[in-house]
């Protein structure tokens, strides 16, 4: 029954699968010099609500944390340039915050169990091209991101359930069918 792990300060990479179904795990922190989350790396650690991501990562592998479906809340640091396929797949509510500065494409495309998305940032200045595309079950979205500028090309296409989104003033431009497909707005 591991439900915290400690890291040591010095490790610099994991590999894929490690910490694969670690299913009474419920927090970790990830030390400061790693700079990539593998594939599968907490894929079906159903339990784990508390990731503390490193302030130099910049990848998250595919199904990193696939039906990770406790982890409720993400901190992303302002290094992240890639969010794999799948990596948040099975997460129902998300608030993601910290020192992001550009949501990247595809980061929760097909998330269909998502239901609710807030974004509190007043460094993301944009959201990538069908970043939460096909996320079917998503019904609110509340981006609180005064510095905001733009949504890109297919950001909520096909997020036909949507029925509320607060979008700050700060923005600029809507992408080509960003929210294509979503019947009751």
């Amino acid at each position: 029954s591991l439900t915290q792990i400690t890291l040591p300060i010095s490790l610099t990479e994991f590999g894929e699968y490690c910490f694969y179904e670690c299913t009474s795990l419920t927090e970790i922190e990830i030390p400061p010099y790693i700079s990539q989350i593998p594939s599968h790396a907490f894929n079906g650690s159903e339990k784990l609500a508390k990731v503390s991501f490193p302030r130099n990562l910049s990848i998250i592998g595919e199904y990193a944390f696939f039906e990770c479906s406790s982890l409720v809340e993400i901190t992303f640091p302002s290094t992240i340039q890639t969010i794999e396929s799948d990596a948040f797949l099975g997460i129902k509510i998300l608030t993601i915050n910290g020192d992001i500065q550009d949501l990247p494409n595809n980061s929760f495309l097909n998330c269909s169990s998502l239901t609710k998305i807030t974004i509190i940032s007043n460094t993301i200045t944009s959201i990538g091209s069908s970043a939460f595309e096909g996320c079917s079950s998503l019904k609110e979205i509340s981006l609180d991101a005064q510095n905001l500028m733009s949504i890109g090309s297919s950001a909520f296409n096909k997020c036909s359930n949507l029925i509320e989104i607060t979008i700050p003033s700060s923005i600029k431009t809507f992408g080509e069918n960003a929210f294509q497909g979503i019947k009751m707005l």
